[in-house]
């Protein structure tokens, strides 16, 4: 299995809530249909106003909105092909509300999967390793060291908690960069609102900033609702098998 995410501005003619309702309601199920049995799951991440200062660089998420989907695929070229025959089919609904967008393939590992929709709200970290590390060791620093201490900061208030480490995928043709910017990205899923969320960040923020800084060169935060489109919130997050 590979997960892919979409990551996309609006269109500068168009209000957030505008572009985000025709992406939920009108676009995300065409590429539910297009994608056929291959597609295991799609949620769509909203972005939500939210003060990021502190824990960002900017105070606003980079994103309006990220798309998130589950694919019966083995290899990067395989999901890159998939993308490639359905992109006639929607890339003029992409257009109607999308300014710029960009395609990540990833590999998912659950760590923490309660099996339940959350209470609260869905924490995207979209990061990019230091200089002077290399994937692998960066990849290998977030699952063994950074991980645990995310999951015990967070406690019962975690509900669902992936780490996904870039792949290599040709996307060119039908998205405008040829590599994402960056190397991975972190979701939790939490039973806390924003507010209650930041306030448990900081009040730990010795135990989890000095490791950050190990590992990570720079990240984007976004706070985000989560729209399942295909697949249920009480059902485990699809994983490689085996």
């Amino acid at each position: 299995m590979i997960k892919l995410f979409t990551l996309w501005n609006r269109r500068l003619d168009q209000t957030h809530g505008e572009a985000v309702d025709y992406w939920t309601r009108v676009h995300a199920p065409k590429v539910v249909e297009a994608h056929g049995e291959r597609l295991l799951r799609y949620a769509c991440n909203v972005g939500m106003p939210a003060d990021y200062s502190g824990w960002a660089p900017d105070e606003a998420p980079a994103w309006d909105g990220v798309a998130e989907g589950w694919y019966d695929v083995d290899d990067p070229a395989e999901l890159a092909a998939l993308v490639g025959e359905t992109s006639d089919r929607l890339r003029d609904g992409e257009r109607d509300f999308m300014g710029t967008f960009q395609h990540m393939a990833t590999d998912q590992q659950v760590h923490v999967d309660r099996a339940r929709a959350h209470r609260g709200v869905k924490v995207l970290f979209m990061l990019a390793r230091r200089p002077d590390m290399t994937p692998a060791q960066t990849a290998a620093h977030w699952r063994e060291r950074h991980m645990p201490l995310v999951r015990d900061v967070l406690g019962d208030t975690l509900v669902r908690y992936t780490t996904n480490v870039g792949l290599a995928a040709d996307f060119r043709g039908w998205s405008p960069y040829e590599a994402s910017a960056y190397d991975g990205i972190a979701e939790l899923a939490v039973d806390n609102p924003v507010s209650d969320h930041m306030a448990l960040l900081q009040a730990r923020q010795d135990v989890l900033l000095p490791d950050e800084h190990v590992f990570i060169g720079t990240y984007r935060m976004a706070f985000t609702r989560e729209v399942l489109v295909l697949g249920r919130p009480d059902e485990p997050l699809p994983t490689t098998a085996g």
